[in-house]
């Protein structure tokens, strides 16, 4: 970390159905030079009621699992629920 430089996060929203395993890890590798990763829950009351579909959001253990897993690639990762 160098003096003066600025703090920053990357964030990947995980919307139902288009995340799993090989998505983190495919992810990571790419940014692994990155101080501070967030997986962060969907918000479904975020998304227009016209653009709205009945999905269920990842359980709080699937998202355990992936911070994990990101783990491995990025010293850093947090969890932000909705």
């Amino acid at each position: 970390y160098q003096q003066g430089a600025v703090d920053y996060e990357l964030r990947t929203t995980l919307a139902p159905p288009y995340f799993c395993e090989e998505a983190i890890k495919s992810i990571c590798r790419e940014i692994s030079f990155t101080p501070h990763y967030v997986l962060q829950q969907f918000n479904p009351k975020a998304v227009r009621k016209e653009d709205k579909k009945e999905e269920t959001l990842y359980s709080i253990e699937e998202i355990r699992a992936w911070a994990e897993i990101a783990r491995k690639y990025i010293k850093r990762v947090s969890i932000r629920e909705v």
